[in-house]
């Protein structure tokens, strides 16, 4: 990869002739939890992004800055090659269409360390190459994807965190990650296209070949001798090796612009599946992740001078656990004035009674300064998804300057 980022960087510069723009935020969030008074959140962040673009290339570098410390984010080469766009870098992707959740937006890792951050912060840049197709006289596209090295997703971390099920005998965990190998990198395709149906309809199809963002159990080993099996895995003492399955994700989804006689304002009607196939196709391997199902569908409303509504239904299948998630979501955004906006998010798991209530508002005070402040309520049983996490609820501000 660095070897072909080298001359790609090179000529990007080479060609974006135009003086380059720089970019930016400052940005510093505190959060308190209700439950106890204690602060959860203490940290100030910065970014600084730098593009120079002209009609036949394009280069794009950003620095970051937080509590894990100083690191790029985004950073690649852009060259217009007629029908084609290459990019080779640090790049983030979509390759899904529906909102919270979406089973097909799977390319670039997640950082789920705190599942309160933006959705837009949460995806991580991977290192690959994307290549996008425009076949001429059609509106549509079609993209090519690879990243060399599969880079795992975080999950929750901290008071975050969901407890791993392991063997009372387990004494030690350890996690393998696959090879920097050509044949285990990640790969994807994706087309899509637009038709004159109503107020439009946009179709898309995605293949990925990538790994569980998450580890599974791989093997119990014997502690004393690893080369063996742990044959008591509830005496011990056991070696734990957590892994990542190849997954095939296909899918599809779609979007439909539509109004309905008699109501003001557009709607819009997502939709999105996905098939996620490991190598346990009926759940019976212990050692390999269930492949699963995951279908997405979605409704949106723009209230005349009032507030645009999103209200999405979400469910996994799998065959070893069958229905493993119901989950019902309410969003809302209202621009009050040219200042004020208000926001809020609901939450509620369908199988299990738990839930999450996420308002926040946001005020421009001036130039590039904003403030914004939210709440996050979770509620349900103590073992429940969103019940884990009833102590942690918050109230929180923010105060960002851009530039």
């Amino acid at each position: 990869m660095k070897k072909l980022l080298a001359p790609l960087l090179f000529l990007a510069l080479a060609l974006a002739q135009e003086g380059p723009v720089l970019s930016g935020e400052l940005t510093y969030a505190v959060g308190l939890r209700y439950s106890d008074l204690r602060i959860s959140q203490n940290q100030a962040g910065f970014s600084l992004k730098l593009k120079a673009e002209t009609e036949t290339a394009a280069l794009v570098a950003e620095l970051e800055g937080g509590p894990a410390g100083l690191g790029l984010g985004e950073a690649y080469a852009r060259l217009y090659l007629g029908p084609v766009d290459l990019t080779a870098g640090r790049i983030v992707v979509s390759t899904g269409r529906t909102d919270l959740f979406s089973p097909l937006d799977a390319f670039n890792p997640k950082n789920l360390a705190r599942p309160l951050a933006e959705p837009e912060d949460q995806k991580l840049p991977l290192e690959g190459l994307s290549l996008v197709y425009y076949p001429e006289d059609t509106d549509a596209e079609l993209e090519l994807l690879y990243a060399p090295v599969f880079v795992p997703s975080t999950p929750p971390a901290g008071d975050w965190a969901q407890p791993f099920s392991l063997p009372p005998g387990v004494v030690k965990v350890e996690t393998a990650r696959p090879d920097p190998k050509l044949e285990n990198g990640v790969f994807g395709l994706r087309a899509s296209t637009s038709l004159a149906l109503l107020d439009g309809l946009d179709l898309g199809a995605t293949l990925l070949y990538t790994y569980t963002p998450f580890p599974g159990l791989k093997a119990l080993l014997d502690a004393n001798n690893p080369s063996q099996p742990c044959l008591d895995p509830n005496a011990g003492p056991c070696v734990a090796v957590l892994g990542y399955d190849r997954l095939a994700l296909l899918g599809g989804d779609l979007a439909l612009a539509f109004q309905v006689p008699g109501v003001e304002g557009g709607f819009v009607a997502r939709a999105e599946a996905a098939y996620g196939r490991t190598a346990d196709t009926g759940g019976t391997d212990p050692f390999v992740q269930d492949s699963y199902l995951e279908g997405v569908l979605e409704l949106e409303h723009t209230f005349p001078d009032g507030p645009t509504v999103l209200l999405l239904y979400q469910t996994r299948y799998a065959a070893a656990s069958g229905f493993t998630a119901h989950h019902l979501a309410l969003t809302a955004r209202h621009e009050a004035s040219e200042d004020l906006t208000l926001e809020g998010a609901w939450v509620h798991n369908l199988t299990d009674g738990s839930g999450a209530l996420l308002p926040r508002l946001r005020y421009q005070l001036a130039g590039g300064v904003s403030a914004a402040l939210r709440l996050a309520v979770f509620y349900g049983g103590a073992n429940t998804e969103f019940g884990a996490w009833r102590e942690l609820g918050e109230l929180g501000a923010e105060l960002r300057y851009a530039f």
